[in-house]
């Protein structure tokens, strides 16, 4: 067991060093745009990128997953990495020209839409970027995969901080430019150090190839878009509901803890890297299986706890103050990202038996719940409903593939554990909101003081494989 902890370890540092310093760019991002935009642009920059970000699964049906998951299970045959790459391109490629296609006609025919183009280009530019990304992790080219992370968003800091702060340009064009040339440069750089030109031949297309791997990334499209169709559903109820104004606060509140999210996603790799490629032995894997995942959920809180302290201090000092009230509504959205990576945690099993349509259930039930409590409490108790809506679903949508989950994996959660560290979390959250003048002091203390005993052990067994 030994050596799984030190493969999944390996793994985590490759991502780590991937993501870590594109995430610490997209933390002071949030800031910067708060700072230039006004409630009214963020709100709208927001709608636009989560409509992207909702599509882009859709159009592309997933295929990056799927290529992924089969060049990791194959073995060092060129060719057939070749055949899995230049099938999933081609894919991607149709996606793209019937999604333009039909845009093109809806902004023709139907309803002008704002920059559709500069959206088209933003969309067909970003599927590429995250298709090549999933290539190289599947080839585990770690160097390109996390320079390639670093590259995109250092440009989009970049570029936008200088022309913020030195040219005093701002506009919802040049942020959507910006996007689109962050992801050139990613690409450029992927192509050119992996020499991907070689590896998409049209010679290789096969229409039995093509049916495998739509058969086993479709049912993936809801579980992707899930996160991304409760925030779109919210924001959209809050568009038309409460207006532009709500949603650039929403906004800024709900970034937060999407980065919490962002963080995790680099041990869900990771754990997904080791899940796929780990040979079927069910019962030497219970332990360590269920021993992972407690470990994983007593880290998670940690942080939950953290981030819940700090709410009124993040957007008290690195946020324009006509958001302050932002962090009103951070709390329990900490506490629904985490829940929402415990959900991808479990993925990782489903991947591996392919049963990826138990993931598209899931989501459905979720992404409904999530809807629902949205549109019955918004006029009564405003952007919380869509606060208490994301908890919920996602809470939901975890026990659900909980219960769905293949018994061969054995695997079982400490709910014990779970229901305790959540019901603090919910405390935490309350405390937030109370004029108390030391509660947020006394808060941070708590979650500072947890976060270390819990932490300080597995410090010292990652400094100990370090020196290994």
């Amino acid at each position: 067991m030994d050596t799984d902890i030190k493969k999944l370890f390996n793994s985590t540092i490759i991502y780590t060093i991937g993501d870590f310093g594109s995430k610490v760019l997209m933390f002071f991002i949030i800031p910067l745009f708060s700072y230039y935009l006004t409630k009214k642009e963020m709100g709208e920059y927001d709608i636009v990128m989560t409509t992207v970000n909702f599509f882009l699964p859709v159009i592309s049906f997933q295929i990056s997953t799927s290529t992924y998951k089969y060049l990791k299970m194959i073995d060092t045959k060129k060719e057939s990495k070749i055949s899995y790459i230049s099938n999933g391109f081609f894919i991607l490629i149709l996606g793209n020209l019937f999604f333009a296609a039909l845009a093109i006609l809806v902004n023709v025919f139907f309803r002008k839409i704002d920059y559709v183009y500069l959206i088209l280009l933003m969309v067909f530019t970003t599927s590429i970027y995250l298709f090549l990304r999933d290539v190289i992790r599947g080839l585990g080219v770690s160097k390109s995969y996390a320079v390639s992370g670093i590259i995109n968003t250092s440009v989009l800091f970049t570029i936008n901080l200088l022309f913020f702060t030195l040219l005093n340009v701002v506009s919802l064009k040049f942020l959507f430019f910006c996007v689109v040339l962050a992801n050139l440069c990613a690409i450029c750089y992927m192509v050119f150090d992996n020499r991907l030109f070689y590896e998409i031949r049209l010679n290789l297309i096969d229409l039995i190839l093509l049916k495998k791997m739509l058969f086993f990334s479709m049912p993936l499209i809801p579980n992707v878009v899930s996160w991304w169709l409760i925030n779109l559903a919210d924001k959209y109820i809050i568009l038309n509901n409460l207006g532009l104004d709500s949603n650039g606060t929403y906004a800024v509140s709900s970034r937060f803890p999407t980065i919490l999210t962002l963080i995790n996603s680099i041990f869900i790799f990771a754990w997904q890297d080791h899940t796929i490629v780990k040979e079927k032995k069910s019962n030497e894997n219970f332990s360590f299986n269920s021993k992972m995942f407690d470990n994983f959920v007593k880290f998670e809180f940690s942080l939950i706890f953290l981030f819940i302290s700090l709410s009124e201090f993040i957007i008290r000092y690195l946020v324009n103050e006509e958001f302050l009230n932002a962090y009103y509504y951070m709390p329990l959205l900490f506490i629904g990202a985490g829940f929402s990576s415990f959900s991808g945690y479990l993925g990782a099993f489903y991947l591996k038996s392919e049963k990826t349509v138990l993931l598209l259930i899931t989501s459905i039930v979720a992404g409904s719940v999530n809807l629902i409590i949205c549109l019955l409490l918004v006029n009564s108790i405003g952007l919380f409903a869509s606060v208490i809506g994301t908890f919920v679903s996602f809470f939901i949508m975890f026990f659900l593939r909980v219960f769905f989950l293949d018994t061969k994996f054995n695997f079982k959660a400490n709910y014990f554990t779970l229901i305790s560290l959540t019901l603090i979390a919910i405390t935490l959250s309350y405390y937030v909101y109370q004029p108390f003048k030391y509660s947020n002091y006394l808060m941070i203390i708590f979650s500072v003081s947890y976060f270390i005993s819990i932490n300080t052990k597995n410090i010292i067994k990652i400094l100990k494989l370090i020196k290994e």
